[in-house]
């Protein structure tokens, strides 16, 4: 019977690996500290974190995060750490550890080889926009690569896996979609996978472990829902025209080829869109053989694919009611999905039974898909590093600036009154 794997990692002393883990750690710590605390904050990250300031108890901090657009687990988090201190710093610290942590799952658990994992923890998602920049996005990589790296541990995970997928539901509007999708393979695998084992007892469990995603995932819309009269514009496409359709898609190449310009304002930029020119029916098309791709890679395990298509199509949807603010940050999701799918698709999820599903002459040859792999993570990689680059070299915000201003001129009690939030913020 074949393998569903991409590739065989090498197999390695316990030594190698855990000082393999110890080099990458050390050096991801190293580089992201220096350029965490070098990176000037922008308003997104400091809104958070004056809210969590701001607010004198738990009801004030939900009544004051009504206008934000996300669930409360990131500003939650906040609230508790700046009772510690009301120093900025402080969230910056809790991000390198949660950044550092899901590099952590990853290089340990994700069945990817030695040098995919190096380049994949050096990338413009886990280490920039996901490491560098303090979101509460970050929450969301730590809980889907926590999903991720339990499976295959046998069905006593699975309450342990829900949580996960409830948290993850939380963390922002993107990971609802995601928890939905991976929910969605939570059941496949006991339902189907292990339908020779399952008793009454472990017919609880999947009830429950289903409640506990239901229960996350409806928190997490109960608190998106904007209220009444409040940015209810923001759902502006309902259009599907073929022009908007094919910029939508763009997202898609745009997320797994994320390169940076290299000047001032690298952010939210990318090569490509030079390089198309404007041509969204070029990017539609790129971004429609990247998805064909990655759906051939993942073939060799059908419910692998299915919540891949599942999750993307949901996150596309969201990207084209939602357009003005599909910003990267936003988009990268798309790329975490095919990460976590090709997590669980190399972890042998399944093989038996799904072994009389798969084709041979309709999959890649492994070479072929591990090679693209490779090439995936190095491009991010090579990312990563102009975007560090970047952000080292100009600054990112004036906000730092302008603290020292108002404090060098005693402005810092005086009513301040500003017109447009990214500018009084």
């Amino acid at each position: 019977m074949s393998s569903p794997t991409i590739q065989s990692a090498p197999v390695l002393s316990n030594e190698s690996l855990w000082f393999t883990y110890l080099l990458v750690f050390l050096f991801f710590i190293s580089l992201i500290s220096v350029t965490l605390f070098h990176h000037e904050m922008w308003r997104d990250e400091l809104q958070a974190w004056l809210i969590a300031t701001g607010s004198a108890s738990l009801s004030d901090l939900f009544q004051n995060m009504q206008y934000e657009w996300h669930p409360a687990l990131w500003y939650l988090s906040l609230y508790f750490l700046s009772r510690v201190s009301e120093l900025p710093i402080v969230m910056q610290v809790f991000h390198i550890l949660l950044a550092t942590a899901g590099i952590y799952l990853f290089t340990r658990f994700a069945p990817f080889t030695k040098f995919q994992k190096v380049c994949f923890a050096f990338g413009y998602f886990p280490f920039y926009e996901y490491g560098v920049i303090s979101r509460g996005y970050v929450m969301g990589v730590v809980c889907l690569f926590a999903f991720c790296a339990l499976q295959g541990r046998t069905g006593k995970h699975s309450l342990v896996q829900a949580c996960a997928l409830a948290l993850l539901a939380n963390t922002s509007l993107y990971g609802v979609p995601i928890a939905v999708a991976f929910g969605i393979y939570l059941v496949v695998d006991w339902v189907i996978v292990l339908r020779a084992k399952q008793g009454p007892e472990k017919s609880r469990i999947l009830l429950l472990s289903l409640f506990i995603v239901g229960l996350g995932v409806a928190t997490s819309i109960v608190q998106i829902i904007p209220m009444p009269g409040v940015a209810v514009d923001v759902l502006a496409r309902t259009t599907s025209k073929a022009p908007q359709v094919r910029e939508t898609l763009t997202a898609v190449v745009r997320s797994y080829v994320p390169i940076p310009r290299q000047d001032l304002h690298f952010w939210n930029t990318n090569i490509l869109d030079e390089i198309l020119g404007g041509r969204p029916r070029v990017g539609g098309l790129l971004s429609i053989g990247l998805l064909g791709l990655a759906g051939w890679i993942l073939v060799r395990t059908p419910v692998t694919l299915v919540v891949y298509a599942v999750a993307t199509v949901e996150l596309l949807a969201i990207t084209h009611s939602i357009y003005q603010y599909s910003a990267i940050r936003h988009i990268g999701h798309l790329f975490l999905v095919l990460v976590g799918c090709l997590w669980i698709s190399l972890s042998h999820i399944g093989a038996t039974d799904l072994a009389r599903l798969r084709t041979a002459r309709f999959t890649l040859p492994k070479a072929l898909s591990a090679g693209m792999v490779t090439l995936l993570f190095a491009t991010h990689a090579f990312a990563g590093v102009l975007a560090v680059r970047a952000d080292l070299l100009h600054p990112f915000s004036a906000s730092k600036d302008v603290a020292q201003f108002l404090t060098e001129h005693q402005m810092t009690d005086m009513v301040m009154i500003g017109s447009q939030d990214f500018a009084a913020s």
